[in-house]
């Protein structure tokens, strides 16, 4: 019995102890803290991506006292994830961010809120035109822009003296570009012209700048303009200029920091990481142009809160965040060198600081004169299916010497049709 009330009584004690110690407590530390999910179609290169959780995302999810989860996603499985949750009715998904060729899918579908007086709100949130093309349906906001980026040329500046005679950097033309490439060839013995020829990375893009130069529309591989374009560059792989692994190139950075190759067309935020090493060693030039002009591939990005959203006051904090002036300019300047879409952010840019100097280019190219030409994946069921119709006459015509006649190219742009979404 004894033995009994000492327990007793040493139990009481604990536990008036505990309550001493936790009276007057914030107990919230027990609580689960919110999650708000990203799912985005940008920043998913491994150093864009460290970047933009480490400096933009951790930061603000503290402030906020949230969890923020960064889902990295390709065009053509980003609503099909929110579609996967939908079905199985368990939607984790609250912000998307998406290139401006398929956010017409997403807002005429039905995914979105509608953010037209939300914006209204903001003191800030004066975006570049050229940003909200595709963010606007029947006067209603869906989408906020965030970083663009555009098509530039990028040169070595060993490779300047092999420049045609009489020809300007800035104002070349698509048969020049291919001399310049032939002619670093010949005197150098190896080709240094840089194309992304990997599967499903950026060839279509550089082939399709050449080819709405000359009239072409895009993505095309059978209009006049697209086979002027293909007779370009049959040029250059006929002389070997490319760089010997043109085939395996998806990502051009490494080619281009260790100098294996010489000149290409490039995005702009591509161009900004190759320029880190030494700025000094390049030059960034407008793009070659055509008979119908000079021909740029360009796309912005935006932000958007699902309907879906378990999170919505949250979410909205974070797209008001990411809008935000000062933020947009320090994504671009941390993510390779994207244009910011809140002009604001524009002003703060300093020509003396390398990245800062490509983002001036490339938004210079944007606002010349041009024949520009967005991205329009969202009018095909596969973007990635249409890339490797270019890629495949690229890599089994162009690069092996095969003959790329008409009959082919008419295959190729059945391809292309079968492709296109019903309307």
């Amino acid at each position: 019995m004894l033995l009994k009330g000492k327990l007793l009584i040493f139990n009481v004690l604990i536990l008036f102890i505990l309550m001493l110690l936790t009276a007057g407590c914030d107990n919230s530390w027990h609580k689960e803290k919110a999650t708000v999910a990203i799912s985005s179609e940008l920043f998913n290169r491994h150093n864009e991506r460290e970047y933009f959780v480490n400096k933009i995302l951790d930061p603000l999810s503290k402030e906020l006292g949230i969890n923020i989860d960064f889902i990295g996603v390709g065009d053509s499985t980003n609503r099909k994830r929110v579609d996967y949750q939908k079905y199985w009715k368990n939607v984790t998904i609250d912000i998307a961010i998406v290139s401006s060729g398929t956010m017409s899918n997403w807002i005429t579908e039905g995914y979105l809120e509608d953010l037209t007086d939300t914006v209204k709100e903001w003191k800030f949130a004066n975006f570049l035109p050229v940003s909200k093309i595709e963010t606007i349906y029947k006067c209603r906001t869906y989408f906020i822009p965030l970083v663009g980026n555009v098509y530039l040329l990028i040169a070595n500046k060993k490779a300047l003296k092999y420049l045609p005679d009489n020809t300007d950097i800035n104002n070349l033309t698509w048969d020049e570009f291919a001399q310049w490439a032939i002619n670093i060839k010949k005197y150098n013995g190896f080709g240094k012209t840089l194309m992304c020829g990997a599967s499903k990375s950026s060839f279509t893009y550089q082939f399709g700048s050449c080819a709405i130069s000359y009239g072409s529309e895009f993505p095309s591989v059978g209009s006049p303009g697209a086979l002027k374009a293909w007779e370009i560059f049959s040029k250059i792989a006929d002389a070997n200029a490319f760089v010997p692994n043109v085939r395996v190139i998806a990502n051009p950075i490494e080619s281009m920091q260790n100098e294996k190759a010489w000149i290409s067309v490039l995005g702009n935020y591509s161009i900004g990481e190759i320029c880190d090493l030494n700025p000094n060693r390049y030059v960034i030039a407008d793009m070659p142009n055509g008979t119908a002009g000079k021909g740029v591939i360009f796309g912005f990005s935006g932000m958007a809160l699902l309907k879906s959203s378990k999170q919505k006051e949250k979410a909205i904090q974070i797209i008001k965040y990411l809008s935000r002036p000062d933020i947009q300019l320090k994504i671009a300047r941390g993510t390779g060198g994207y244009i910011p879409a809140e002009i604001k952010s524009l002003k703060s840019l300093n020509p003396d600081r390398p990245r800062d100097l490509v983002i001036i280019k490339a938004v210079n190219e944007l606002f010349s004169k041009i024949v520009a030409y967005g991205i329009p994946s969202g009018k095909y069921k596969d973007w990635n299916s249409v890339k490797e119709v270019f890629d495949e006459l690229f890599q089994k015509y162009l690069l092996s010497g095969k003959d790329l006649n008409n009959k082919i190219l008419k295959e190729a742009s059945e391809k292309l049709n079968n492709l296109k979404r019903k309307e």
